[in-house]
């Protein structure tokens, strides 16, 4: 598609946005606020998919700013790609393929990790053990009181770039997750590295500053949610993103992604942004419901559930079209990609995984907040199918599946400790910290105030968390 052609499309679809300009979704800011406040909206009108005529070009992208090439992956060397979706939803994956079972081919040669646990309930715990390891949890974390714990971010965002970098491989970051605890990513932290190519990819596309959606209930809503459509723009390029080159040059590229996070409802059953959607008629065939292959049941009935649900299946179907694409171009079978998440959401569907009491005061942690997803697939992977492996995980086990046989015992360039899995034997301790504001929550450990556990072997049985210390009573807003 000519330039040309592309701003105009962008135009159109700006110009779709009209007036709207009230915020009516839940857990659409930026990381961990909620809201639950809804305008009424018309949903008379048409549904229209302003990208739908170009959607399948081969060289498509909604921004100029993402036409470019940003990474590259080469056809005869070895490629790792680490995809930090920001509350992605592993237990929400068996409820996506019984209604799309076609999700499975695209995501066959992955295998997929139901029982997995992150260390925290938000991004600013959940995210340093994710690209550090080990080193990072939150209670190692807390250990090294001498620095900030935005040096200790950054540190944890340096270890795989740096290891890549140092043994020669491509590297590529982008939008690294709170570094510096900065708004948008201080990618100056890279700057000791200059092999590092790091950028952020949200920062100049759908431009349509301010757009937000009105909800007129849980089927039907009207216009454009800012946050969601920059994440979701740069999900659904990156096709052209992605440089192929016909050598054998290595590379690591990751990224940090909000598609799963600042959430909307989009339309069904496309799971697409639409500028008036409209639920009304698939939802009477699905009951507002979505049931797995064991006869399980998501509800759907209110916004929350629907647009976490809606988001995170197109999350995964746009990953997909990418996925097909590296197929297409001969670069899947040699690139190691693993989606993973740093936490996950509260839903509170299943009582039997809610920790405490059951009174509002009383209640400490459902389980399913603290899960987190992971699929991995590896060099040369059997892709006939998605395949689900049980061994109990964590997210501080990214590093070293990312670095498996690519660096020779790595060490950790910073703590000189062997990246690894050995740091969950026996278990691990996870702290559930309401304080996500980095804004505040930005000393040299994690301000006291949540709950710290235990958990071991099968996070899905309750029988396996075990209290270690409740600090609520100590928690900053009382």
């Amino acid at each position: 598609m000519d330039i040309t052609r592309r701003q105009a499309l962008k135009v159109a679809a700006a110009s779709a946005l009209g007036a709207w300009g009230c915020l009516a979704l839940p857990a659409c800011s930026s990381q961990g606020t909620e809201s639950s406040t809804a305008s009424s909206a018309s949903s008379d009108a048409k549904p229209r998919d302003p990208f739908k005529e170009v959607r399948e070009s081969e060289d498509y992208s909604h921004d100029d700013a993402l036409s470019s090439r940003v990474f590259k992956l080469s056809k005869h060397g070895k490629n790792v790609v680490v995809l930090m979706i920001d509350r992605a939803l592993p237990f929400l994956l068996p409820f996506m393929l019984n209604e799309k079972p076609e999700l499975a081919e695209k995501l066959a040669g992955f295998t997929f990790y139901p029982n997995k646990t992150s260390f925290g309930v938000f991004t600013n715990v959940g995210t340093p053990p994710l690209y550090g390891g080990y080193d990072y949890t939150p209670r190692k974390i807390n250990e090294r009181t001498g620095e900030y714990l935005y040096q200790k971010q950054n540190e944890a965002l340096r270890v795989m770039p740096a290891l890549f970098s140092d043994n020669g491989f491509e590297v590529t970051v982008c939008d690294p997750t709170y570094a510096s605890y900065t708004d948008n990513p201080d990618l100056s932290i890279y700057d000791d590295y200059p092999q590092v190519k790091a950028i952020s990819t949200m920062e100049n596309v759908w431009d349509s500053t301010g757009s937000q959606q009105i909800a007129g209930d849980v089927l039907t809503a009207r216009g454009f949610h800012e946050a969601f459509m920059k994440s979701y723009t740069v999900i659904d390029s990156l096709r052209t993103m992605t440089e192929i080159a016909d050598d054998d040059t290595n590379t690591f590229m990751m990224i940090d992604n909000h598609i799963a996070h600042d959430v909307a409802l989009l339309q069904e059953p496309d799971y697409i942004p639409m500028e008036n959607v409209d639920n009304t008629a698939y939802e009477a065939q699905m009951g507002n419901v979505r049931t797995d292959s064991d006869g399980n049941v998501f509800s759907l009935a209110d916004e929350i559930s629907a647009t976490h649900y809606q988001c995170n299946m197109a999350a995964l179907l746009k990953l997909g079209e990418w996925f097909d694409y590296l197929r297409r171009r001969e670069v899947f079978d040699n690139t190691r990609i693993i989606i993973v998440s740093d936490h996950s959401r509260r839903f509170e569907q299943r009582t039997d995984l809610m920790l405490g009491g059951t009174g509002e005061e009383d209640k400490l942690l459902d389980v399913e907040w603290q899960q987190a997803m992971l699929m991995c697939k590896d060099f040369g992977a059997d892709a006939s199918k998605l395949r689900v492996d049980e061994s109990f995980m964590t997210n501080a086990d990214v590093p070293a599946i990312a670095l498996k046989d690519l660096v020779e015992n790595p060490i950790n360039p910073f703590t000189g400790s062997a990246i690894d899995m050995s740091g969950k034997r026996g278990g691990v301790e996870t702290y559930a910290s309401l304080d996500w504001d980095t804004g505040y929550n930005n000393g040299t450990t994690f301000m006291r105030g949540g709950v710290w556990f235990s958990v071991h072997d099968d996070v899905r049985k309750r029988e396996n968390w075990t209290i270690l210390d409740d600090e609520r009573a100590e928690r900053y807003w009382g």
